[in-house]
């Protein structure tokens, strides 16, 4: 709907116009957008699916139980009920990565939670950083600034991977540096 139809249309000739363009176009874009949800979906369930397994054999470990309850939130929270909407086309495969990085996480931290913990709360601080740059955000600030504050929430992403799931590999190089080096950038922004 919003590929497709979200214009400023504003005479009965535009809107004509408009749909007969849009008529060939909506069940197509539909097939596509479908073939990059798909992906998604499978990589969704199965890191969910894997987290429930975990618990259900880790029943009696409280800690154990408490590290993948977090990253049963992460995954919710990388898939949002409107993903579709909120996330653009060519980002779809990099949430397959990350939810895969999250069953990684999952299976080696109830192995090793004490040393899962400590990579996560390293991530927290920087997550935290986002999440107050975010309520923070004045309604009038750039467009560059709100890019670049979305570009640090997928940054963190790849910080994940690359601490916690390093086979999954990242796109670009991130560290605790570069997103510290980001996090500066924001801060001076307009």
């Amino acid at each position: 709907t919003r590929d497709l139809f979200a214009r400023n249309i504003r005479t009965p000739d535009a809107f004509e116009s408009h749909a007969a363009l849009c008529r060939s176009a909506i069940l197509p874009h539909g097939r596509e957008i479908l073939q990059s949800a798909v992906p998604v979906f499978r990589a969704y369930h199965d890191s969910i699916a894997a987290v429930c397994t975990l618990e259900a054999s880790h029943r009696g470990n409280r800690p154990a139980r408490e590290y993948l309850a977090a990253l049963r939130g992460e995954i919710v929270s990388l898939i949002p009920r409107d993903f579709l909407v909120r996330c653009e086309t060519d980002r779809l495969p990099h949430l397959v990565r990350y939810l895969k990085a999250v069953t990684v996480r999952a299976e080696r931290g109830v192995i090793h939670l004490e040393k899962a913990w400590q990579k996560t709360a390293e991530v927290e601080l920087f997550a935290r950083r986002l999440a107050d740059m975010v309520k923070s955000l004045p309604p009038f600030a750039t467009e560059d600034k709100s890019r670049a504050i979305v570009e640090l929430g997928w940054m963190i992403e790849e910080y994940k991977v690359s601490l916690f799931a390093q086979e999954l590999k990242t796109p670009y190089p991130v560290s605790r540096k570069r997103l510290e080096e980001k996090i500066r950038e924001i801060e001076r922004m307009a």
